[in-house]
């Protein structure tokens, strides 16, 4: 019997280039490798997760050298929770990737011949830039080897988060998050205090059973902020205690809203949203609008924007 894929490692192979989905790029006996983990100008022995006729896909276990690119990574859930890909890669090479990417998709893969494309533009803030997060609540928590190393026995297991990639029902809990402004992350931490001192249940995304499933936080530059609570089934003294506590802790919100999904996925689109406090919108302004003035647009719970 031959060794199984997870058992194959490559020993120090230089990582050449950027790949798709927050990926770098190396080849190893002439076949490309898509690696997680590591950067271009990394050399790292991988440790082999898939391998097919043409391609590999790899994870590094081990960097013997490290990429003049390289960055230290701000978020402490870094490479855990599967956003921010390239938080560990210098912003001007980052964007060097992206302009890489479009080339290469319209020309490559397209077949079209373009005129000289010009540079990615940069944004002004690489933190703090997203309207929209929505975190999910599960009774089943990832825990980092860290964590339970400190944690010794765990009794209470449930979290709210983020999901780990590829794993549906396990949620990373966050402690801060670098992608939406204040107050995103304090109603995030506030919802999760009341609901363990309360002894709310978190859903479990197996059972399909619990009472807290998701929380949606948007923000506007305007100052405005709406908040969703997503509740796997009706408890009204439940709510309410959660939803007043919300309101006293966080004057300032805009909106205050909840909905009842009892369905087996999250969509909320055929579902009934209730409006619990001030509007059932927010309103966002941006600029450059007809003689100067800003573009105004009417943010609902449903409602899709760029994020």
């Amino acid at each position: 019997m031959g060794r199984r894929k997870k058992d194959i490692v490559w020993p120090e192979v230089p990582i050449t280039g950027w790949a798709s989905k927050g990926k770098a790029l190396a080849k190893v006996e002439g076949m490309a490798v898509f690696v997680q983990g590591a950067v271009p100008g990394d050399v790292a022995d991988l440790r082999v997760m898939k391998q097919r006729k043409k391609y590999a896909e790899a994870k590094a276990i081990r960097l013997h050298t490290l990429s003049p690119d390289r960055v230290e990574p701000f978020c402490a859930h870094f490479g855990v929770c599967g956003g921010c890909k390239w938080q560990d890669l210098a912003y001007e090479k980052q964007l060097a990737f992206k302009h890489q990417e479009v080339v290469d998709q319209l020309e490559r893969l397209g077949g079209l011949d373009l005129p000289e494309v010009p540079p990615t533009l940069a944004s002004p803030r690489t933190t703090h830039y997203r309207n929209k997060l929505e975190f999910t609540a599960g009774s089943s928590r990832w825990f980092t080897t860290e964590e339970l190393q400190d944690l010794g026995d765990i009794a209470d297991r449930t979290a709210l988060g983020f999901h780990i990639p590829q794993r549906f029902d396990r949620i990373l809990e966050v402690t801060e998050c670098h992608l939406q402004p204040e107050p995103s992350n304090s109603i995030r931490q506030f919802v999760a205090r009341h609901a363990r001192a309360h002894g709310f249940t978190f859903y479990d995304a197996r059972e399909h059973t619990g009472f807290l499933r998701n929380l949606t936080v948007r923000t506007a530059t305007t100052g405005e902020v709406m908040v969703m609570l997503h509740l796997g089934h009706e408890d009204v003294s439940a709510r309410e205690a959660l939803l007043d506590a919300l309101v006293a802790e966080f004057p300032q919100l805009t909106s205050v809203l909840w909905v009842i999904n009892p369905k087996r996925n999250d969509t909320i689109w055929d579902l009934d949203v209730h409006t619990f406090h001030g509007r059932d919108h927010i309103v966002e302004e941006l600029p450059d609008g007809p003689g100067g003035a800003p573009l105004k647009f009417r943010i609902g719970p449903k409602t899709f924007f760029q994020t």
